[in-house]
């Protein structure tokens, strides 16, 4: 079989792929090593590739590779670094990765071989992400800034009033529903209907606040802004899914949890504006500071919300010159001073002015601009905090690209591999084989020798959840007997060998509580439960009885069903201390795909687990759904590890892929691993039994 490798234009890494061919040995024995991780190890979800082989140092070589070995060189081979790589047989394309140079072997002083590695590239999804997180997707580091270059995200951006914020609670056509305000509670104290207290949220008085409620995005979303910051696909089957296209992930909920919004000046000016140099238009204030002028600036706010911290900003031409920190409260305000510079020339200075602070925080303001040295004061009133837009980016967890990507991919169970070099398939394992093919190698295989193994399996095998402080998940674990969480799930299998397996994601799991009305007597005979559905984000404080909002939550994930009618059983919403108004409706979300249970084909709990929502339990779970099929396989009696060796044709080695079966007189199997010299066919091949 004829072997070519082609690598990128390695002095312009950075430009598509060129095709620039390196010289091989003729009689080099090229080993191709590929798996989907060991069949026992059910956590394995990367499908991945590797071969290494030696170049002759040629001429040619020697360039490409920049003359490595030579010590005294300065503008060298950068063998840290991976390059784009594409290895063909018989002119078809057998696989597509990246290169790496690992040594370089000299001889009597003179270079003789260079040894390489090939490497799928999925391998380099870890490297490419870094420790990037899905809050700064739509960033770009810029020397020591970071530059907003997409818009995946701000697109559903909006002015934070109540007007839009209630759109995002109960209108089905507003930003799509990429973005919603599902009912959880972020609070410091409980929900409940119709107990006529402090916790009833059917009453004006106590109605759900703005600042006790945080947003969701549609989880697609963050695979879209993936895509498009690192120039990837990946396939669609199972992001378009239905299920997949009601996923959410719930915003940030803690303090920190800050939106930076400039103050802006909307009042009639006044007629010396020009002369002190404030734009009305852009809301800067421009001036010259030289060696002895002066100037200072006061801002005088009230805060219309309480407890809340916040930060006051002071930008010079839109860099970070002052920041002042408070915890919150009424009535705050403060003097700064910016003085001269020590320049011989007159400075310009463009100042802007800035609150950052969580969404709820509502504040007037007052600016007043003037000299130290001069009595002339201009003022400038605002009596609006409110006009700013609400930032997905600012509000996104901050867990990193590649634990999000493999938190999911656990949750499913799904599979992903290079088709190109920068598109990738992903799926869920069971519709990763569906796409296999068939193949009968049984001429092919030396049959003198065939090893049978049992497979090495795991005695304990624990799903997880991240655990929660949550209050309803709290107790859910701390009354179980086994110390198990709300949709965890725990196997223990009677094998000789103890050995523990756990598959954790990085998630919180949520446990919903539907609402009763507290206020129908139980003699009347009437079900009081209501159609609403909340969670709770909220934890107890030292004293075991006060609730307090949960502030070192985990991302959270969940399903959206749609708008749930409740306009018999109404609740109450107040935006800041504005006049209660009545939720007729609301966005429904839980561990549930569906509204109905019939129609659930999906609950994001591993076991099977009781749901809120239907009032029952929901078997088809997370384990069921996506891990079952390869559990059993592995777990089942039958099951036998197999090794072989086998001469296959260039046929089969530029078709075979890791979900075929292959067919060995009368047996059929799924590969684990396999490696094969592209040379000479001479390949060894791990297989497992193939139950179904």
């Amino acid at each position: 079989m004829k072997i070519k490798l082609y690598i990128d234009n390695i002095s312009s890494p950075n430009l598509p792929f060129n095709g620039e061919q390196i010289d091989l040995f003729e009689d080099e024995a090229v080993n191709v090593v590929n798996k989907i991780n060991d069949i026992e190890k059910l956590s394995s979800i990367f499908s991945d590739f590797s071969l290494s082989f030696t170049v002759p140092a040629t001429p040619s070589n020697n360039r490409k590779f920049k003359h490595y070995y030579d010590l005294d060189i300065d503008n060298t081979f950068d063998a840290n670094v991976r390059v784009n790589a594409i290895l063909e047989i018989d002119t078809f394309t057998f696989k597509i990765g990246q290169l790496q140079l690992e040594s370089v072997e000299i001889k009597d002083s003179v270079p003789d071989n260079y040894k390489i590695g090939f490497y799928s590239k999925v391998s380099q999804l870890s490297d490419l992400f870094g420790n990037d997180t899905i809050d700064l997707l739509e960033f770009d580091l810029v020397g020591s800034s970071l530059v907003k270059n997409r818009s995946n995200f701000s697109q559903f951006d909006f002015p934070y009033n109540q007007t839009n914020l209630l759109k995002t609670i109960n209108d089905n056509s507003y930003l799509d529903n990429n973005l919603i305000t599902p009912l959880i509670a972020y609070a410091n104290r409980d929900w409940n209907y119709g107990t006529a207290d402090a916790t009833d949220i059917s009453l004006g008085p106590t109605a759900i606040l703005n600042k006790e409620l945080k947003s969701a995005l549609k989880v697609i979303n963050i695979f879209n802004a993936i895509e498009e910051k690192y120039g990837i696909t990946f396939s669609r089957q199972i992001l378009d899914s239905r299920m997949f296209q009601k996923l959410f992930i719930a915003l940030k909920t803690s303090d920190d949890n800050f939106t930076e919004r400039q103050l802006i000046v909307n009042d009639a000016l006044p007629n010396n504006l020009t002369s002190v140099g404030y734009n009305y238009a852009t809301n800067v204030w421009t001036f010259q500071d030289t060696d002895h002028l002066w100037h200072n600036y006061k801002i005088d706010i009230t805060t219309l919300t309480v407890n809340i911290p916040y930060r006051l900003i002071i930008k010079d031409n839109g860099n970070t010159i002052k920041t002042i920190d408070f915890d919150g409260g009424d009535g705050t305000s403060t003097l700064l001073y910016i003085g001269a510079l020590d320049s011989p020339t007159p400075t310009t200075r463009n100042l802007t002015f800035h609150i950052s602070s969580p969404p709820a925080f509502i504040f007037s303001f007052i600016l007043r601009l003037g000299y130290r040295d001069d009595p002339f004061t201009i003022t400038l009133p605002n009596d609006s905090g409110e006009g700013f837009n609400y930032s997905v980016s600012d509000n996104l967890p901050k867990i990193k690209v590649l634990d999000f990507l493999q938190g999911v991919m656990k949750l499913f169970k799904l599979v992903i591999q290079p088709i190109t070099n920068n598109d990738f398939y992903l799926n869920t394992i069971d519709n990763f084989y569906l796409g296999g093919k068939i193949i009968d190698i049984t001429a092919f295989v030396d049959q003198s020798s065939i090893l049978v193994k049992r497979p090495d399996i795991f005695s304990d095998v624990d799903f997880k959840f991240e655990a929660t402080e949550n209050v309803l998940g709290k107790k859910f674990k701390d009354v179980n007997l086994n110390n198990i969480g709300y949709g965890d799930l725990s196997s223990t299998k009677k094998i000789s060998d103890k050995k523990e397996l756990v598959i954790k994601v990085p998630f919180e799991n949520m446990l919903f509580e539907r609402l009763f009305d507290a206020s129908i007597p139980e003699s009347d005979g009437i079900d009081p439960t209501l159609n609403i559905l909340i969670g709770q984000a909220s934890k107890l404080t030292s004293d075991g009885i006060t609730l307090e909002e949960n502030k070192t939550m985990k991302p959270i994930l969940f399903f959206f069903n749609g708008i749930q009618d409740i306009t018999d059983n109404p609740l109450s919403f107040k935006f800041n201390n504005g006049t209660p108004t009545t939720l007729n409706s609301y966005k429904l979300v839980s561990n549930t795909d569906n509204s109905v249970f019939n129609d659930v084909t999906t609950s994001l709990n591993f076991g099977q687990e009781f749901d809120p929502w239907h009032q029952r339990e929901v078997s088809k779970s997370l384990f069921f759904n996506f891990w079952k099929g390869w559990f059993d396989t592995i777990y089942n009696i039958k099951q036998r590890k197999v090794e072989c060796k086998a001469v296959l044709p260039s046929r089969i080695i530029e078709d075979i892929k890791l979900n075929d079966r292959l067919v060995i007189v009368d047996q059929r199997f799924k590969i684990n691993d396999y490696k094969i010299n592209i040379v000479t066919g001479d390949a060894d091949l791990n297989l497992f039994k193939d139950i179904y």
